[in-house]
């Protein structure tokens, strides 16, 4: 890009920083729903809509926030904790497929709506905000997954307790 001209010198660091972090979130965001989709074969399609309730919420309030949301008013960033209870409510009710297909469409419709100009995030499309959507949506990621992952060694741990005490009672 250099070479060409359409990178000067002196952004070769901060390009290649958003390029990377960039990757990072996509795979944070696409290796848990590939490898839940390809390995969690015990996991049933949701077989009511209620189950995929929390993915329509946490949509819809994504929708909300970085699509209507003035970037210009003050405390618009504040919009975008409404998100994490629905987040958290998929966690706990979703499987991990769901949880991260949540995950994906809670990603896109941030990036859509800020690359439309909408949501906190657009204010001044400067790379400050860049690098806060980019932690945005790690954040939401990162705290599914946790989350999710703390549910099922839980449940797991459970599971060990019971058949333990079932084999010595």
């Amino acid at each position: 890009l250099v070479a060409t001209g359409a990178l000067s010198q002196g952004d070769i660091g901060r390009t290649a920083a958003y390029w990377w972090t960039g990757d990072a979130i996509g795979v944070l965001i696409m290796f848990p729903l590939a490898a839940s989709l390809l390995f969690d074969r015990k996991t049933p399609p949701p077989r009511r809509p209620a189950q995929l309730l929390p993915l329509l919420c946490a949509s819809v309030v994504t929708a909300i926030v970085f699509l209507f949301v003035d970037a210009t008013k003050q405390g618009a960033h504040a919009f975008q904790y409404l998100i994490f209870p629905f987040v958290a409510w998929g966690a706990i009710t979703m499987s991990t497929a769901q949880v991260a297909s949540m995950n994906l469409v809670v990603a896109a419709l941030a990036i859509f709506g800020t690359a439309l100009g909408h949501g906190p995030y657009a204010a001044t499309a400067s790379p400050g905000d860049i690098w806060l959507l980019q932690a945005f949506v790690s954040a939401v990621a990162a705290t599914s997954l946790l989350l999710k992952g703390a549910i099922e060694d839980r449940r797991r741990s459970e599971h060990r307790r019971q058949e333990f005490e079932r084999r010595f009672r």
